[in-house]
């Protein structure tokens, strides 16, 4: 850590700094701090270890991007941070929406999908990175008036800075498969999420703190 001295000619006006703290084996933490008085606040983080877990979801949630029409027949198998697979069955829907949170802050989710009905129709597999939170996104289905159609979504999990994770363990791929049929079912929407946080670790905290004349950076 380094410590700066703010000019002396300019103690009164607000100065700004940008500041990246790095722990080994700790996900690498950014800030930025504005300094508009003679004392900074007292600054505090946490430091999230990094381990498997920097390549996971917390949770895969599916609902109804039509609210009011019929959606699932066969649900979802209950979301486990390590399974890697999902299948489901919904009724005659247009489009899904689909809530894949990381994790990790700072873990980047990418998810290949539909993103418009032209898409579906021309099964054209489009790939975007999903902002979080809340790391939503609606994904449209393939349909067939005569036969169930499968549309089939990958969602990509990449580490944060800072992992400690080796080069080839820093994706991590979930794969679901959706059937659409042209029945209708009256289950409106499915929530999927483990009884208890599948996110555990343990956290250390850096704490800083300034007075005039010095700012942390």
């Amino acid at each position: 850590m380094r410590a700066y001295t703010r000019h002396s000619n300019n103690l009164d006006a607000a100065q700004s700094f940008s500041f990246t703290v790095t722990a080994p084996g700790y996900i690498t933490q950014k800030r930025n701090i504005s300094v508009n008085a003679p004392t900074l606040p007292e600054q505090v983080f946490d430091l999230v270890p990094s381990d498997p877990q920097d390549t996971t979801l917390s949770a895969l949630n599916i609902t109804n991007s039509a609210p009011g029409t019929p959606i699932i027949i066969v649900p979802m198998e209950n979301f486990d941070p390590d399974t890697l697979s999902y299948t489901m069955t919904v009724g005659a829907i247009p489009s899904i929406t689909i809530q894949a949170p990381p994790c990790r802050a700072g873990a980047t989710v990418r998810i290949y999908w539909h993103g418009t009905a032209a898409n579906a129709t021309n099964n054209q597999i489009v790939g975007v990175n999903l902002a979080t939170p809340p790391a939503t996104t609606v994904s449209h289905l393939r349909q067939h008036a005569d036969a169930p159609t499968e549309t089939v979504i990958q969602i990509i999990v990449t580490v944060p800075t800072g992992t400690a994770l080796p080069e080839n363990e820093r994706t991590r791929t979930y794969t679901l498969t959706i059937t659409r049929t042209n029945r209708e079912y009256p289950l409106q929407s499915l929530v999927v999420n483990p009884s208890k946080s599948p996110c555990k670790w343990g956290i250390i905290q850096l704490r800083l703190s300034s007075h005039r004349p010095v700012a942390i950076l």
